[in-house]
């Protein structure tokens, strides 16, 4: 291996580690933030204490926001895995110029910022009667995570061999 390449080999490897730092830090200062006995966000001194999961789990409030953001995210994954791999099967079948513009279409929800989704759904939903219901939610979450999913199925189904389907 030449220099150079070694230089850029270090420089991905050091940018790697960058991201997960990035990635797992907030997680290791948020642990430890969470198990303070005060009443404030502060790292525990000396004594930790579970008293922000006791009156997080003994909140009736909270438990119902669990247990409704719990049935939302359910269905709408539900929903979008289903048509997210339906769309992916679909396009790969087609792989056409014409399945690029419908794959560019349906990923769309990826590329608009989600300020402008929300206002979009909420002007829609408001003419449909669905704004504060959990079909709303559901479906609006549902358009969100399709094309993750439809992401992902394709880049399995580019190594699929279509000789296995026939046989």
């Amino acid at each position: 291996m030449t220099n150079g390449n070694s230089l850029g080999w270090n420089f991905l490897r050091g940018f790697a580690w960058a991201g997960l730092a990035f990635l797992v830090l907030p997680t290791l200062i948020a642990v430890p933030v969470s198990l303070t006995p005060k009443r404030y966000l502060s790292m525990p001194t000396g004594e930790v204490s579970m008293r922000h999961y006791i009156n997080l789990f003994s909140s009736a409030e909270w438990m119902l926001s669990i247990g409704q953001s719990a049935i939302i995210a359910f269905f709408a994954s539900l929903i979008a895995t289903v048509l997210g791999t339906l769309c992916a099967i679909g396009l790969w079948r087609i792989s056409s110029r014409v399945s690029e513009v419908i794959r560019g279409i349906l990923l769309l929800p990826l590329i608009i910022p989600p300020i402008i989704s929300a206002m979009a759904f909420y002007r829609i939903w408001v003419k449909l009667g669905l704004l504060d219901s959990y079909s709303g939610m559901i479906i609006a979450h549902a358009i969100l995570a399709a094309p993750i999913v439809l992401i992902t199925v394709s880049a399995s189904l580019a190594n699929f061999d279509l000789r296995l389907e026939q046989a």
